[in-house]
């Protein structure tokens, strides 16, 4: 990755100080060549012995053989690069913006190598659903109801979550557990057997599985969504009409100019400056962001629950009312925090530098290029996805401290009794410093996540303010240009510092998102009608029965406790 790095950056640093006119820079544009020529032996020697140890196995990842054919478009540039002196900047700028793309392809192809590596059967990790284990434990026969909740909070702790996933490592340490627990009637293949019926998947979400399902339970709010969108393009477009009449201020207002009166150009300029006031100030998209999310939440809510009370009652037998009752009261309300963040987080940024690059692309070729594959780069790289981590790791410990001190106050008796408070704080005190340390490392990368992505774009701005000023001199530009693009570049660097942000918050409530949608597309029971009953025919003989119970679990609450009652004949 630094090869990759540094090849990228000498070519956008080339590209940004030269222009298509080239020479005069014959010395760096052969600098240049001789160390994207380096970087591309590395590049070369890297893809095959890739090549060599996954080898068919290549075909069944579309990152990898994107990244083969992006190399092999690499390889084309580099080779006009060095006997196509005519329009060698051109070719340059191609080989940079697939630069881009290889540094954002380079970690997933290098993930994908170390799963198949590792996981050849299956590529992928083994995640187990916390609440298929939680159930499980419901269903063992002759275990007492204390055994089930000491079980229960063992495994929030093991788990570092109480409804999320655990990985097969963590699972064999439960078990290993449970079996202390054990009935003693029931025989130990007898008791993993029941414990054995639990929910593995080998996929969890990402970013574009949180965007994707985000977007379809809006696609129902269809009138909203469409205001939503509208108002944001206008909001987007006022820094690319802002730059505009900066430049015809800056080019035909202060100093003479054939094509337009400087008096008129002056009244143009203003007036459009402060007619930018009424659109900037009444096109809020919160009204219609709000209304929006909260009729998703509801439809939402509605569907959760006609999914669950449709689902016959093997499935109720298979999980806990508090599993269920913590899809409304956690699920949904990290969901609803997650839509907030796809909309601050990644739809209006991402609109806002669509808008603003797409003027200097319009405006300036080159820069609107270079803008576009360094954002892009920014990102999509760095330490994002190891912040994301330590933020799930913060959670998962943040959840096992809560279920100690939960077991600590519910065994308050026995403490207090045997005075056993030093020893508990001690141990107590063992794991807050623990969590002491995952809360620092998560506090501490992502303050260097800001700190990466608002220090990069501060150097990208610069570079291209300097690089400007170079054409102004040059008289390439007019300084009118140069006025528009800053302001533009300084506007649009915001927006990407908030979109750098947007992995963090999705990888961290992906999981609630996640169950939802299980959840959600679990085939519904055929409904009966309430009709249904009056076809049968009347009982032919009277019906009598005394003392009955019934449960539907083994061990479970009574649901029917000692009834009697005579059902008479003809009904």
């Amino acid at each position: 990755m630094a090869v990759l790095f540094v090849d990228f950056l000498a070519q956008m640093a080339f590209l940004s100080f030269v222009s298509e006119d080239l020479h005069r820079f014959e010395f760096y544009l052969r600098l240049v060549w001789a160390i994207s020529a380096t970087c591309m032996t590395l590049y070369v020697f890297d893809m095959v012995l890739r090549l060599g140890s996954l080898r068919g196995a290549v075909l069944q990842s579309f990152a990898a053989i994107l990244d083969f054919l992006v190399l092999v478009a690499l390889l084309v540039c580099l080779y006009f690069r060095y006997y196509n002196l005519e329009v060698v900047f051109w070719w340059t700028m191609a080989s940079f913006i697939l630069t881009a793309l290889h540094v954002v392809l380079k970690p997933k192809t290098r993930v994908f190598s170390k799963k198949f590596h590792k996981f050849r059967a299956g590529f992928e990790k083994i995640h187990i659903s916390v609440a298929s284990v939680r159930a499980s434990l419901y269903k063992i026969p002759g275990m007492v109801a204390d055994d089930i909740l000491t079980l229960d909070r063992k495994l929030t702790q093991i788990a570092g979550n109480a409804d999320g996933a655990m990985s097969r490592t963590k699972l064999m340490t439960f078990l290993e557990l449970a079996l202390v627990y054990r009935p003693k009637e029931c025989s130990v293949s007898e008791f993993l057997g029941y414990l054995r019926d639990v929910d593995a998947s080998t996929y969890s979400y990402g970013a574009v599985d949180v965007v994707t399902s985000t977007l379809r339970h809006w696609a129902g709010q269809t009138c909203d969504l469409i205001m939503v969108v509208l108002v944001v393009c206008m909001n987007a477009s006022i820094n690319p009409l802002q730059a505009l009449f900066l430049n015809l201020l800056a080019d035909q207002a202060f100093i003479k100019s054939p094509t337009m009166d400087q008096d008129t150009a002056l009244v143009y300029g203003v007036v459009g400056l402060l007619a930018l006031c009424i659109p900037f100030a009444l096109a809020h998209d919160r009204y219609f962001q709000s209304k929006m999310i909260s009729k998703a939440t509801a439809q939402l809510q509605c569907s959760l629950l006609q999914t669950i009370l449709s689902q016959p009652t093997s499935f109720f037998a298979a999980r806990s009312d508090g599993d269920l009752n913590n899809l409304f009261g956690s699920d949904l309300a990290r969901v609803n925090g997650l839509w907030q963040a796809v909309f601050w987080n990644l739809i209006n940024p991402l609109v806002s530098i669509l808008f603003g690059f797409g003027y200097l692309l319009y405006s300036q070729p080159p820069l609107g290029l270079l803008s576009f594959a360094f954002a892009f780069v920014l990102v999509t790289s760095g330490p994002q996805g190891y912040a994301a981590k330590q933020s799930k790791a913060f959670g998962s410990q943040n959840a096992y401290v809560a279920s100690d001190f939960a077991n600590a106050i519910s065994c308050q008796k026995v403490v207090r009794a045997y005075a056993l408070q030093p020893t508990l704080l001690s141990k107590f005190r063992a794991v807050v410093d623990t969590l002491q340390s995952a809360q620092f490392r998560k506090d501490f990368w992502s303050g260097i996540v800001q700190i990466y992505v608002e220090s990069a774009m501060y150097i990208f701005v610069a570079v291209m303010t300097a690089s400007l000023a170079i054409q102004v001199r040059q008289g390439k530009i007019t300084s009118g240009q140069f006025f528009a693009f800053v302001t533009m570049l300084a506007r649009v660097s915001s927006p990407v510092t908030i979109l750098g942000g947007f992995m963090r918050v999705a990888i961290g409530n992906a999981s609630s998102l996640q169950r939802l949608d299980m959840l959600l597309a679990l085939p519904a029971t055929q409904a009966v009608s309430p009709t249904a009953t009056t076809t049968m025919p009347p009982m032919k003989s009277s019906v009598t029965f005394e003392n009955v119970s019934f449960q539907y679990k083994k061990g479970g609450a009574n649901v029917l406790n000692k009834l009697s009652a005579t059902i008479p004949k003809g009904i």
